[in-house]
Formats: C-alpha cells, structure tokens, sequence
C-alpha cells in the first residue's frame, strides 16, 4: 500500500507519500510516486493516493491525472481556457470521482480493493489563502459504489498545524502523530528559518512507519509555500533527497543555491537534476511535453517552448 502523510500550516501544506506494495503484497518498485500538481482558478493543490498500485495497466498516479485530463495521452498542447483542464476545484474532484466511479461500474477490481485519494494544498477563502486538505474515499454500500469527501480545516491561528495520516496504518498513527507533533513544538511558532526542519519532520514520520512494515520505498515530497499571498510549488522524489535545501533557498533568501530550479512565474515546480523518471504535472494551461524517462514516461507543463533540459 501507500502512505500519506500531510501537514498543513498556514505557510506551509507538506505531503510525502511512500509506494509500499501491492495489493498481493510484492514489492512494487524502487520508484516513488509521481508528483502531481494542480494549479487552479484560486488554488494550488498536490494530488497523491493510497491503495491499488495500478488501474488499467497504468502506475494509478497516472491514471488519476489521465482521468482529470482525458487527452492526456496525446501530444497536444493545452492553452489557457482549454475546456478539457478543469479550473475549479470542484470540477477537478468531480473528474477523479466520475472516473473512478465508470471503472468501477465496468470492472470488478476497485470494488473489493481500497483506493483512496488525497488533495492538499492552499485554497482562496473570504479570509485569503488558506490551506484545503481533501480526502477522496470509495465504499460499497450494496449493489452501490458510494464516494466520501471530507474537508479538513485549519484553525485560523497562525500557529496552527493539523496533521493528517492516509491509509491502512492505524497501529503507527499513534506513533507518526507524537513524533511529528514534538518535532514541530521545537520550532512554532513559524520562522522562516524552520522550513528546512520540515525534511527531517517527515523522514521522523515514515520512519515510524517503517517500524511497522517490512517494505518502505524511497518517498516522494510536495511542498506547497504560501506566506499568505505569493504561491510556489517546491517538489522534489526520493531519487534526489539533497535537493531540498537548494530548492528551499531559492523562495528563502539567506541560503546558498547549489541548483537553478525551474521557475515558472513565481511556482518553483522542481530543479531539473530531479526530474528524471519522474512526473511533474500542473494545469496551467501551459504546452504540454512528452519524453521517456530512465523507467517510464515523463509528462510536463511549462510555459517555455521547449522541454527544460533533464
């Protein structure tokens, strides 16, 4: 199975999820899962999963982004106002349910078996910015295939951090929840120079989690930044754990920079030198590109014309 784990402050929504394994319990692959990031009318948001490793062939990462983007296997280019992007929160949601919901209708298999779909991020309010936190989950009711969505909330406190655990680990919540919980109190209220202690949080987290399982793969991160009115994405996969502190310093002044990250207007999505084998994915509007990575595809947006050099 995956792991989810989610902390949301109003700076910072951190979601780091682990590939276990599959449904019969092999390992899957040494790979983490993709990153997928959704740049909508008034949000900014990470999509990650727990459950069945894949669905129709395809690595369920990919599948749920095939699902918000149905042309997605073309070679297209997508422009701003493009009907096939959703732009709203909901129509995003909507797209993932209505597909997971006419496959279940045509095969069996997600039926029996758990899938469940986080999205965390910041979403405009009355109040501004404030970090959204959704959690997607499928039950049979019967002859019935019914779908939760839940919406968490932080306090309005700036101070206030919510932590959230998806998937079939309730015997290390307990344990996940008290290391992250003492790891945060050293540094709360938020400074600026805390944002490198968020790494070391999460590593704290799935290593608890490794206590409790045979089999834990390299995880991947999502960081969404909002210092309450400017965006950015910071993302980076298990392949290149060093990275973090570079990408960091590129929206932190006073750290060195040892990458040039890829900017697109104010988002950092992720340094080159990390992208290999992996998949960045907004909805933007921007061009669409295609290459095969060093074990599947890649899929990313960007607002050059050409491919940013991987």
């Amino acid at each position: 199975m995956t792991l989810i784990v989610t902390c949301a402050t109003h700076f910072f929504s951190v979601c780091v999820s682990d590939r276990l394994t599959t449904v019969d319990e092999r390992t899957h692959d040494t790979l983490a899962n993709k990153i997928v990031v959704a740049r909508l009318d008034g949000a900014l948001l990470t999509l990650g999963y727990t459950g069945l490793a894949y669905i129709d062939d395809l690595p369920t990462d990919e599948w749920l982004v095939r699902a918000v983007v149905p042309d997605l296997h073309k070679t297209v280019a997508f422009r701003f106002g493009d009907t096939r992007i959703p732009r709203t929160v909901e129509g995003f949601v909507s797209r993932i349910v209505g597909a997971v919901d006419k496959r279940a209708r045509a095969k069996r298999d997600l039926w029996a078996n758990p899938l469940m779909v986080g999205i965390s991020g910041f979403k405009e309010s009355r109040a501004g910015l404030r970090p959204y936190h959704l959690t997607i989950t499928k039950e049979r009711q019967g002859a019935r295939l019914e779908f939760q969505l839940v919406t968490r909330h932080l306090h309005p406190r700036p101070d206030a951090v919510a932590i959230w655990i998806s998937g079939e680990w309730e015997t290390a919540r307990p344990q996940i929840f008290n290391t992250m919980e003492k790891r945060l109190a050293e540094f709360l209220p938020w400074s600026p120079g805390a944002a490198l202690e968020w790494r070391t949080i999460l590593e704290d987290a799935v290593k608890a989690v490794a206590a409790t399982a045979e089999t834990v793969g390299p995880e991947t991160m999502s960081v969404v930044h909002s210092p309450y009115e400017k965006l950015s994405v910071i993302t980076f996969s298990g392949a290149a754990p060093h990275a973090l502190p570079p990408l960091i310093a590129s929206v932190m002044p006073g750290f060195d920079v040892h990458y040039s990250p890829w900017i697109l207007g104010n988002h950092i999505l992720m340094a080159p030198s990390v992208l290999s084998g992996s998949l960045l994915f907004e909805l933007a509007g921007h061009r669409l590109y295609m290459r095969g990575g060093d074990n599947r595809d890649g899929l990313y947006f960007g607002a050059q014309d050409r491919m940013p050099n991987v």
